[in-house]
């Protein structure tokens, strides 16, 4: 496949005109030669030794003549006995020439007199000191990789700030860590910052560490100037509210049309509030009705709801402890007469102020949720500061309306044949990492980001229950959605169990055998967390575009959630990292150059990804990650809290979004 062409694959990705550079320094040499000491494995052999590795080599030490699988053997980067020379390049063994590039960048720190932090877990990384603070160093570490899509081979480079284990983390801390900026104020600045450190790293690092060389192979460089990658635009974000009139904001498209889809049936709100913060209760009311702050029109008036008397009332509370809450909650329902009620709850405290605090708030939280109630928090001391506060009741007052069933907006989309599952867990786990208890939900959303539902998929202690459950409950979900959807996109924030992927395949495979339709179904791992950064060559912020899409392999793509609009050339925010995308069903076959999904189908899959980071309703600027993934990670967050604090599970079918 041609990556060059992947800008032209569908209408729904145009060219950009635009290269990224890639945060990775590519070898001069990208054919290197290297020599290592190896010795045929036997069926089901351990390790011989600490730091011996098993990788496919050709038997007669050529890689011509055969299309036979190759033998493994035991790899050593040392002489020993039993173990025979082998001469090979990069090309013999990605696999292997990673590691031999990481021994070598090793040997080379240590010989260097450098200061440097060695990682050799999962990841490989040898991080370099730049600068050393009171509250820890400052770094640029390089991890061996292979970009596919460019195919070149080089190091992976970025910026870390290696914080001191007794160091809390503070503001100096995240001003060094480049969150914030010298004046302790949001760093709009931070991939200018970061591709400043690369330069620093060039400048102090460089010199005293390359070329790398070992006595026996030739030296080995790196280009200085980062790895340059083809880009393309996935179709940027729109939204719909109650009008016809698409618009780049969801403040906009709510505020002129109204939501997409108003609160039915009976429902309430109630404020719950300890009796000396009743006038702050008043305060946060009057601000809900519009009465106070010209930043937020009120609930009527945005989103359809009245906070008149049929709609409101009020519960005091002594205090949060758990005798109290449950009073309370039977109070709410006593009162409600059946209808949905939304508590208002007033807290004292911010989840964050102290553990213990953070503790109050999960089993306050878990009180009413127990009970049925998606409730939603909120500090007195947001109340009190006034000058945040009018920028927050606007998200408070979203949060809201959408717990009592109202849907504020949703994501233009041109493709509404996709249901999104997804996937999160919140697995019990011994001191010794053993599963002792499994739990999978999925979060269903369709492509335009309107969420459905949370749903259980498997919970037992016994893996093999629980991973017939999860497939038979999959299965449910696609036969319930078989009429209105022709593709299914399972998103998941981690990388499944061998196990659970098994599960995924059973159950696809039972309903493809059993449906008349064509379907097409794709999982797709997101990591906003990963090595990866690129930098725009054409401005000064270096950020790229909003809707920038970067291949590194046939499977794996850099997705820009969030960049630079293309009708404002300043940076207004600070932008994350790019979320790293992987499609890891259907597999990938390297020899037939095949894996069922063309880059065009590919494409429609991520341009879901794209509307889903703009569903968020958490707030009107809130995270800009798919809801798929970043819902699940929120009631992974809740789940794990609760299992911590011992407390009982909740059922949770059926409920609006008492995560938000």
């Amino acid at each position: 496949m041609d990556y060059s062409k992947t800008n032209n694959t569908a209408s729904k990705m145009p060219a950009v005109g635009q290269q990224v550079a890639l945060n990775m320094f590519p070898l001069i040499d990208q054919r290197f030669p290297f020599k290592v000491f190896r010795r045929l494995a036997e069926a089901n052999e351990g390790a011989p030794d600490e730091g011996i590795r098993k990788y496919s080599l050709p038997p007669n030490g050529t890689v011509q003549g055969t299309d036979d699988p190759w033998p493994q053997f035991w790899v050593s980067f040392e002489a020993r006995d039993g173990f025979l020379p082998f001469a090979g390049d990069a090309k013999t063994n990605p696999h292997l020439a990673m590691a031999f590039l990481f021994h070598l960048l090793v040997v080379s720190a240590k010989a260097s007199g450098l200061e440097h932090f060695i990682q050799d877990g999962i990841k490989k990384k040898v991080a370099f000191v730049l600068d050393t603070h009171p509250e820890g160093k400052s770094c640029v570490w390089l991890s061996p990789y292979q970009c596919r899509s460019a195919r070149s081979i080089g190091f992976l480079v970025d910026f870390w700030f290696r914080k001191e284990e007794v160091q809390a983390l503070n503001r100096e801390v995240l001003r060094l860590s480049h969150a914030l900026n010298a004046q302790y104020r949001e760093n709009t600045d931070f991939y200018a910052t970061r591709y400043a450190s690369l330069q620093q790293f060039l400048d102090r690092i460089y010199p005293s560490l390359f070329p790398l060389q070992l006595s026996e192979y030739p030296p080995m460089d790196i280009r200085k100037t980062l790895q340059n990658v083809d880009s393309s635009l996935l179709k940027t974000k729109m939204y719909l509210a109650g009008g016809s009139k698409p618009s780049s904001s969801q403040f906009t498209a709510v505020k002129l049309d109204g939501p997409i889809q108003r609160v039915t049936g009976d429902v309430r709100i109630c404020f719950v509030y300890q009796p000396q913060d009743k006038p702050l209760s008043h305060d946060l009311y009057k601000a809900l009705r519009g009465d106070t702050y010209s930043q937020f029109l009120g609930m009527e008036r945005m989103f359809g709801f009245s906070l008149g008397k049929e709609h409101v009332f009020g519960i005091p509370i002594q205090d949060y402890s758990p005798d109290e809450l449950a009073t309370a909650t039977t109070a709410i329902k006593a009162q409600s007469g059946g209808a949905l009620v939304v508590p208002i709850v007033l807290i004292p405290w911010l989840r964050h102020d102290t553990e213990d605090f953070s503790d109050q708030y999960y089993v306050t939280k878990h009180a009413f949720l127990k009970a049925g109630l998606p409730s939603q928090f909120v500090s007195t001391k947001t109340i009190r500061n006034k000058a945040s506060f009018k920028w927050t009741v606007s998200n408070i007052g979203m949060a809201v309306f959408a717990k009592l069933g109202g849907k504020p907006w949703k994501v233009v989309s041109e493709n509404d044949d996709c249901l999104i599952v997804g996937i999160g867990q919140s697995h019990r786990c011994g001191e010794d990492k053993t599963i002792s208890r499994y739990y999978s939900y999925c979060v269903l959303t369709d492509s335009s980001g309107l969420y459905e539902d949370v749903r259980v998929l498997g919970k037992d202690t016994d893996e093999r229950s629980y991973l017939t459950r999860f497939a038979d409950n999959l299965l449910e979900i696609f036969r319930g959605h078989s009429q209105q959807f022709s593709r299914f996109a399972i998103h998941t924030p981690f990388k499944l169990r061998h196990e659970e992927m098994t599960a995924i395949q059973d159950a696809i495979t039972r309903f493809t055998l059993e449906t008349r339709r064509p379907m097409t179904f794709a999982v797709l791992k997101f990591n906003a967390d990963s090595d990866f950064i690129g930098y725009s060559a054409t401005t000064n912020a270096r950020v790229p575009f909003e809707s920038t899409l970067v291949p590194l392999s046939f499977q794996d793509f850099l997705v820009w959630f969030e960049g630079l609009q293309f009708h404002k050339s300043t940076v207004e925010r600070r932008y994350g990292r790019p979320v790293h995308v992987e499609f890891i069903y259907p597999h990938f076959d390297r020899k037939s150059r095949g894996s069922g999904l063309s880059l065009e189908q590919k494409s429609v899959y991520l341009q879901d990804s794209l509307n889903l980071s703009g569903a968020n309703w958490r707030g009107f600027n809130a995270k800009s990650l798919p809801v798929s993934v970043f819902y699940a990670k929120l009631i992974a967050r809740y789940f794990s809290q609760f299992e911590r604090l011992g407390l009982e599970e909740c059922e949770l079918d059926n409920l609006t979004p008492w995560f938000l």
